[in-house]
């Protein structure tokens, strides 16, 4: 079920994008390969999803750090809507804040 899940999202992907390019757009095979798939949506764009591909989570991480504390100042120009690890979906649950005290300059 859940790599029926996963295809039916890179199907509507291949779809809405045709022969058309985006920067960095993954090939077909490339996808399916990959460890991690996380599909955006673009502000500027309505023709669909766009996908990169990660071996790891820290591009992922890297764009919640920015949604924490960047946003007032560089605003994200794409959102997360899909993630999938090993073809199986996966939702972010939480985050986890630490802080701690600042050093006296």
């Amino acid at each position: 079920m859940a790599q029926s899940i996963f295809m039916g999202h890179v199907q509507l992907h291949e779809r809405a994008w045709g022969l058309d390019k985006y920067p960095d757009r993954p090939t077909l095979d490339d996808i399916l390969k990959a460890r991690i798939v996380a599909f955006w949506r673009a502000k500027t764009s309505d023709a669909g999803y766009r996908i990169t591909l990660h071996e790891s989570g820290d591009a992922i991480v890297d764009y919640i750090n920015t949604l924490l504390f960047k946003t007032p100042v560089h605003p994200p120009d794409r959102r997360l809507v899909k993630l999938f690890v090993e073809k199986e979906e996966v939702r972010i649950k939480g985050v986890k804040l630490i802080l701690e005290r600042a050093e006296a300059k």
